[in-house]
């Protein structure tokens, strides 16, 4: 198998049962078969680019929706590493080897865009700009890379090179290090780029400055000029010593967006948490799920209560009135548990809130097993499950992420012997028949 080959379609289209969606499998082939990581653009017109290791070694595919067509597009000697598509100028982006390398999906013509620095691991291809024109990198120095993971101990963070590189230029150059003296921030855990604001860097931290929480954010803004850092970065939300952060992605607007859970007990380390939101849990009485909303040029803040089980991933639509997440509790506790607490965060109107049957017992189906989407209702979020996955979590995460146009719903199913890709509708979808 090379770069170029085309495969014959795969594809089957099914409906799901209980909300009457159109999804389609596009991979059928005995082997693993995934989506990128929800946070990266992954479609190409009418294609999807997705992984595959159908060769023996992880490539870079397309497949075209509508024919099943599906070409091989990458023959790196080892697994690619991440991709991201720039949808507007069919390009892909990928890391391979030493090098961060862009391809056009059409002419399947390629070029270095970025080399291993001095000194460091291999280049970490971590996010793409809009325009095509902005990637951050990560560039670990090599002894980081060769220790054991320091940060695993969610206390100081581990130290990395955040690499802003512009690809029309050809020029790249490190914009933030750390942890240091002078600020202690570890950029370790996931690095991105303002989808519409390329001068705003971002990335979540395993590093703890009291009084904030275990993982949190910060924001780094940037000359795009002259590829450097204006000022030191700032936290990007006042996080506080009862919370935490996690899987954060880059939303339209130069926003960021992010699950925010509310403990009341012990985190990890052994530190007290304040008993807060008591009488008002999760199923699992352990804590809360927020959607945290962080604009990125004001820092200012906002959150919404998911009110049964939140997903693990989830991402915005670009018209900004949808959501898609990999697990779909409907929220029993839209009418139930509510305490003054919850109200204050703002006014609620019950009556305007969707009705939930009497008897919601069918409604917890193993919602881990369901791509769900959803959408606000004042201070809380409503959400209905959309097509079943059934994903074996251990060794496949659907990764939902939507298509440029709003059409379609990219996720993965599999298990640990072969996973493949699907669409699925992107639409509000009726309650269960």
């Amino acid at each position: 198998m090379a770069r170029g080959d085309i495969f014959p379609s795969e594809k089957r289209e099914f409906t799901q049962p209980e909300t009457g969606v159109r999804a389609i499998q596009l991979t059928s082939a005995a082997c693993n078969n995934v989506n990128a990581y929800y946070n990266y653009e992954q479609f190409i017109g009418d294609s999807l680019v997705f992984y595959s290791d159908r060769s023996g070694v992880r490539q870079i595919y397309k497949v075209e929706i509508d024919s099943g067509k599906i070409v091989q597009l990458t023959d790196a000697p080892t697994d690619v590493g991440n991709f991201a598509a720039v949808p507007d100028q069919g390009r892909v982006y990928y890391a391979s080897g030493d090098e961060v390398r862009a391809l056009d999906v059409e002419t399947l013509a390629e070029e270095t865009v970025s080399a291993r620095l001095p000194g460091c691991g291999r280049p970490g291809l971590e996010d793409v700009s809009s325009c095509g024109r902005y990637l951050v990198i990560s560039a670990r120095p090599e002894q980081v890379v060769a220790e054991t993971r320091p940060e695993t101990s969610f206390r100081y963070g581990s130290w990395n090179r955040v690499v802003l590189c512009d690809a029309e230029r050809g020029e790249q150059a490190v914009v933030y290090e750390g942890p240091s003296t002078e600020v202690p921030v570890a950029a370790d855990s996931h690095l991105f780029i303002s989808r519409d604001d390329p001068s705003f860097v971002w990335w979540g931290s395993y590093t703890r400055l009291p009084p904030a929480g275990f993982k949190t954010a910060w924001a780094l803004e940037c000359d795009t000029d002259v590829l450097a850092a204006r000022r030191h970065p700032r936290p990007l939300y006042n996080q506080q010593p009862w919370e935490f952060i996690n899987h954060y992605y880059p939303a339209p607007d130069a926003h960021a967006e992010m699950l925010l859970y509310q403990y009341s007990g012990y985190e990890r380390d052994g530190m007290p948490l304040a008993d807060l939101w008591k009488g008002f849990v999760s199923r699992k009485g352990e804590y809360l799920g927020f959607m945290l909303d962080a604009d990125l040029r004001t820092g200012t803040a906002r959150r919404w209560l998911f009110p049964g089980q939140p997903p693990l991933h989830f991402q915005r639509n670009r018209a900004g009135d949808l959501w898609a997440g990999d697990t779909a509790d409907p929220g029993f506790l839209w009418f139930e548990g509510r305490n003054d607490e919850a109200r204050r965060l703002e006014e609620v109107d019950p009556e305007g809130c969707p009705p939930l049957p009497e008897n919601h017992d069918y409604h917890w189906l193993g919602s881990g097993a369901w791509i769900g989407v959803f959408k606000k209702r004042g201070a809380f979020l409503e959400m209905r499950p959309l097509v079943r996955h059934g994903a074996e979590w251990a060794h496949v995460h659907p990764h939902p992420s939507f298509s440029p146009d709003g059409r379609w719903i990219v996720y993965a199913s599999g298990d640990r012997t072969q996973s493949h890709v699907f669409v699925a509708e992107a639409v509000w979808p009726r309650w269960f028949a």
